[in-house]
């Protein structure tokens, strides 16, 4: 399911793959941002994370209304989550370089979203992007989650 979320100048934001699993799936995102202009008279790109709006939010809506955003929930072990979640995965990518910056997120879907169509949402005002909306598959993403594999047998336990 890869595709290009948003092509514009300066700016590129693609849906890397959707990974499926029998209990969710796997978002993984690309942002990519660079001054706009020649190169020759580009500066050098010096901004942070923290000075780029904090980062993107990333949010999916299914066609029942329910709708998770990434970092809306704190998990608490000793209480059950209310589905559905979407949680960005710890050591997400941030590269900064002298012609662009590059932030990559893994997001966790869980459950897995019902099969059909939903909406993913992308927004980032301190880069400028205020809302881009794809469409997603998702009887093709719980299809893809029958054909998924354990590492391990189920009645295998660590020696």
């Amino acid at each position: 399911m890869q595709r290009v979320l948003l092509r514009r100048v300066g700016a590129i934001i693609v849906l890397i793959e959707i990974r499926a699993f029998t209990t969710g799936c796997v978002l993984e995102l690309d942002f990519v941002a660079r001054p706009e202009g020649p190169v020759e008279d580009r500066p050098s790109v010096r901004f942070t994370r923290a000075a780029a709006g904090g980062g993107p939010q990333i949010g999916v809506r299914f066609a029942d209304g329910r709708k998770a955003i990434n970092g809306e929930h704190v998990l608490v072990p000793e209480s059950a989550p209310e589905p559905p979640i979407l949680r960005s995965f710890v050591g997400v990518g941030f590269h900064r370089r002298d012609t662009y910056v590059r932030l990559r997120e893994q997001l966790w879907l869980w459950p897995l979203p019902p099969a059909e169509d939903f909406e993913l949402v992308v927004v980032w005002p301190g880069m400028g992007i205020q809302e881009v909306h794809s469409v997603l598959d998702g009887a093709a993403i719980v299809a893809a989650s029958t054909e998924s594999q354990p590492y391990w047998p189920a009645d295998s336990a660590p020696q």
